[in-house]
């Protein structure tokens, strides 16, 4: 279930530019640092942490993402990461 979403259409610049994350994150009235971006890309990881989000870097053939937080390789154990 989405509660919103955010494309280019609804911004004036994308990825890596930090908007999209800014304006979801306003548009749901939660502070960034509250939030949890789960990025599969480094234009992502990139615009993920200068909105001031967590970020959990999401490779399931391995590598690396750049500033991530956290990492998986598997998106049914992100929840496990985040105990209690």
């Amino acid at each position: 279930h989405m509660s919103l979403t955010i494309s280019l259409d609804d911004v004036s610049a994308g990825k890596p530019d930090p908007t999209p994350y800014r304006e979801a994150c306003r548009q749901l009235a939660v502070a960034p640092g509250s939030v949890v971006a789960v990025e599969d890309s480094r234009t992502g990881t990139k615009a993920a942490r200068a909105a001031g989000l967590f970020v959990v870097g999401y490779l399931p053939s391995g590598g690396l993402l750049g500033d991530v937080d956290l990492s998986t390789n598997r998106l049914s154990s992100i929840l496990d990461l985040f105990p209690g």
